[in-house]
């Protein structure tokens, strides 16, 4: 728990008593649409300068989240048969497992650049890392496809990684990789 000036305090719920959103069903869950540094620079102009690190443990200590798009909106009407081929898939994927054939999944991952780029996510290091400031593939050396398989008679996972071409070709390879 932080101590916290009640300027500071006060401040912070004007910075956000317009730019607040919840859930009407869980008024426990809510969130802003401003950024750390857009809520620090607000309470800055009232004032009582904090910084990012403040506005952070503040948010938190508020109960509020961080967002994530959700992936629900669908890309045209449902086609009447859509149901009909997934019920094909599960009874060809039980008949060919009962005969001890292979069924297998597969899809390929996020490429990536390969080079000094930026990613999301942290690391412990004692030094800092150091990345080009803009991502650029021209000045990469090349991009990494990571085609994910999975075996389901075998559950198991693989992923085949390579600088070919999203192709085919590339899926038969990473098959024929997966069997060794």
């Amino acid at each position: 728990m932080i101590e916290t000036d009640p300027a500071i305090e006060a401040n912070f719920h004007k910075v956000l008593e317009d730019h607040t959103a919840g859930d009407p069903m869980r008024p426990e869950v809510k969130w802003t649409n401003l950024s750390r540094r857009q809520i620090a620079a607000r309470i800055g102009g009232l004032g009582t300068p904090v910084s990012r690190h403040v506005v952070s443990q503040l948010l938190r200590l508020h109960r509020n989240r961080r967002r994530e798009a959700l992936k629900k909106e669908t890309m045209g009407p449902r086609h009447p048969d859509r149901n009909a081929q997934f019920e094909n898939i599960v009874r060809l994927k039980a008949e060919y497992l009962k005969a001890g054939l292979p069924v297998v999944s597969m899809d390929t991952k996020k490429k990536e650049l390969l080079g000094e780029f930026y990613r999301d996510g942290t690391i412990d290091t004692q030094g800092a890392i150091e990345t080009n400031v803009h991502d650029f593939g021209s000045i990469g050396s090349g991009t990494v496809i990571p085609p994910g398989l999975y075996d389901v008679g075998r559950n198991q996972g693989f992923l085949h990684l390579n600088t070919s071409h999203d192709t085919s070709e590339l899926a038969c390879d990473s098959l024929a990789a997966q069997g060794n």
